[in-house]
């Protein structure tokens, strides 16, 4: 079964979901809370593997921009 399901628009609640559970379904992944928001939600990594080589994937910038999020998300699983 997938872990991400994108047929409902994304919230901080489900983002959160779904990278606990992206992190406990694969080893090679982890997570680190960046910093939150105004409203007190988290903005979180989510980080694979441990090699040198550094690369940034942003999404969500904006309120009705959500999908990015999950196009992410989906590229992770």
């Amino acid at each position: 079964m997938a872990i991400v399901n994108t047929t409902v628009p994304i919230t901080s609640e489900i983002n959160d979901n779904i990278i606990t559970e992206l992190v406990s379904t694969y080893p090679f992944l982890r997570t680190e809370m960046l910093t939150a928001t105004a409203f007190q939600r988290p903005v979180r990594a989510l980080i694979f593997g441990t090699g040198p080589r550094k690369v940034l994937f942003t999404a969500a910038h904006h309120a009705n921009e959500w999908i990015t999020a999950y196009i992410l998300l989906k590229y992770a699983e």
